[in-house]
């Protein structure tokens, strides 16, 4: 699996994906596993995947 360059926290990308994971912590009431990373896609092929 090839990972692109990580996000940093300040860019609005990692922002939106953290907002979107704070949300569903909050309405499940239960803690996620995400690490806190986010990545860049490399390959066009998956673009707006997760």
């Amino acid at each position: 699996m090839a990972v692109g360059p990580e996000l940093t926290p300040s860019s609005p990308e990692y922002q939106w994906v953290q907002s979107v994971i704070q949300s569903v912590e909050r309405r499940t009431g239960t803690w996620s596993r995400w690490n806190g990373r986010v990545y860049e896609e490399p390959n066009p092929k998956y673009l707006g995947t997760a």
